[in-house]
């Protein structure tokens, strides 16, 4: 039988295999040295190469390959050695390829979580014939977590340290800064403001970490009880959701995730540059930008939108809508259609 890896760039990026790996096992490769260690503790020295070569795998190795990342550089040149299977990381609106040649045909196979992913792979293939013999219908896989309930809620609010568990939890989850992230541009204002009544945790993109310093020194000098800064190493995504009541986010994968919980979100309003506005990526029917109030810095007082939210959750049926029409499967068993499939094809090989 032929060996299983799995390749990421990123550490955060393996978020969507750990349900597969503790099924079926397997090694890994990482494109960076961020998190090596961590990665090394979770799985194992001996299951774990660090190769930052972008377009070949360790010497010697071969087999099927999950990867995660979905990049013009970092892909693999096609060779006898192996197969390799795409579950790309990212949900949200995605950054424009601006008329680039998308890497589709150098993947075997895509995990495909639903018809969102679908058009954007059709939309680039550039009438690629061999495009849907290419796709595996699998659903989301980290919403399982979710759906089954595979979280640790009370744990992570005593790992968090939360004081005051009367009170409800806002998380405020920016996206990194290459995203337009608005970490830096509202964490003062949300501090000062939201705290007053509710706990406050904020967890931004693992590569936007290096700004905790300035808002950490803030949350210090105020003399702020109940804000809570969360480092996204330390605390998994999905039991982060778990201890929330609502989520103020933007455009990133785990507003989607956050849909599974059927609870009130506010999106912030960014900067859109850079990213895909094709009527795919753009329908309201995909779009977790619909499926809560939008917050405009200077102009909206978050409190309000938060009040609102909690008490009457408005969008209730909108998330629902948007959650059937971007998933194609919402039953929790995603990872087992993901791993009846690698072993069959492991089996093939």
């Amino acid at each position: 039988m032929a060996e299983l890896y799995y390749r990421a760039r990123s550490y955060y990026q393996y978020s969507y295999i750990w349900e597969i790996y503790k099924n079926i096992g397997g090694k890994f490769i990482l494109g960076t040295p961020r998190k090596f260690d961590l990665l090394q503790k979770k799985v194992g020295k001996e299951n774990c190469y660090f190769h930052p070569k972008r377009k070949d795998l360790p010497e010697g190795k071969s087999g099927l390959i999950l990867e995660m990342t979905l990049n013009r550089k970092y892909y693999l040149k096609r060779t006898g050695k192996f197969k390799n299977v795409l579950i790309y990381h990212g949900m949200g609106m995605d950054k424009n390829f601006k008329g680039r040649n998308f890497p589709i045909s150098r993947y075997d196979f895509y995990f495909v979580s639903g018809e969102k992913d679908y058009l954007r792979f059709k939309n680039y293939s550039y009438g690629l014939r061999s495009l849907d013999k290419r796709v595996v219908k699998i659903g989301h896989l980290r919403s399982d977590l979710i759906i089954n309930k595979k979280f640790d809620k009370q744990k992570t609010i005593e790992k968090i340290g939360i004081k005051d568990k009367f009170r409800k939890n806002i998380l405020f989850a920016p996206t990194w800064s290459r995203g337009h992230g608005s970490l830096l541009l509202n964490y003062e204002k949300f501090c000062s403001q939201i705290t007053k009544e509710h706990n406050l945790l904020i967890r931004t993109h693992p590569y936007d970490i290096k700004n905790y310093p300035a808002v950490r020194k803030y949350i210090k000098k105020t003399n702020l009880k109940n804000v809570y800064l969360i480092d996204p190493h330390e605390i998994e995504l999905i039991n982060n959701l778990s201890v929330a009541d609502l989520l103020i986010g933007e455009n990133s994968s785990l507003m989607y995730d956050w849909l599974f919980f059927d609870k009130p979100l506010i999106l912030v309003k960014t900067s859109t540059k850079d990213l895909e506005k094709a009527k795919w990526a753009t329908q309201d029917k995909f779009s977790v930008f619909t499926c809560g109030y939008t917050y405009t810095h200077g102009n909206d007082n978050i409190n309000e939108l938060i009040a609102n939210s909690l008490n009457n959750n408005p969008f209730k049926e909108q998330i629902q809508y948007v959650k059937k029409s971007t998933f194609y499967f919402n039953d929790g068993k995603a990872n087992e259609r993901a791993i009846e499939w690698v072993k069959k094809q492991l089996q093939k090989m």
